[in-house]
């Protein structure tokens, strides 16, 4: 799981995503099954791992807002995506942790960075993301159908620790109090 932030640093025209400015910044968060890509690290040999077919069964989800404007999406395994195609989605690139290769099967621990390209329908907004691997911090350019006009910014990311680590963090701190407490009153 990652928190994704992006800070805008250009906008085109002062309507656009409902009056954004230069400066503002929004969240979201990006989430990829381990399992799933190192099964494409195995298959293609890369850790470049590129999907513009929910087909390829890499479980990945994304969910951003930019000022009340939402892009999402989640791959559903029990969906039957020839039948019933996402036209919303077009691609996502994700870059995986180097030693994925070492290991067989792969093993994926962290992305180090990702493309994502969400262009939607005539009715909807384009968002495009892209993060350099190597510094983990990239751009963003999202164009806002219903006033013709777009915006950018800077992006970064970060590794969000999963629910089970935070379940584990308060155990140890409840255990070190609970400790403490008995240490003080003997």
């Amino acid at each position: 799981n990652y928190s994704v932030n992006l800070t805008t640093t250009y906008v085109e025209d002062s309507s656009v995503f409902g009056g954004i400015s230069v400066g503002d910044s929004f969240g979201g968060l990006l989430a990829a099954d381990s399992t799933s890509l190192a099964a494409q690290v195995d298959f293609f040999g890369s850790t470049d791992i590129a999907t513009n077919d929910p087909t390829d069964g890499i479980d990945f989800m994304f969910d951003f807002g930019i000022n009340g404007y939402h892009y999402s999406y989640a791959f559903d395994p029990l969906r039957d995506y020839i039948a019933n195609p996402d036209y919303g989605f077009a691609e996502t690139t994700f870059f995986v942790n180097n030693d994925a290769l070492s290991f067989s099967p792969a093993m994926v621990t962290d992305i180090l960075g990702f493309h994502l390209l969400q262009p939607g329908d005539a009715n909807s907004y384009g968002l495009e993301i892209g993060v350099d691997p190597g510094t983990g911090t990239g751009i963003w350019h999202a164009y806002d159908d219903s006033t013709g006009y777009g915006a950018s910014g800077t992006v970064a990311f970060s590794r969000v620790p999963e629910p089970q680590t935070y379940l584990l963090i308060l155990v140890g701190v409840t255990g070190l109090l609970s400790f403490r407490k008995k240490q003080v009153a003997s």
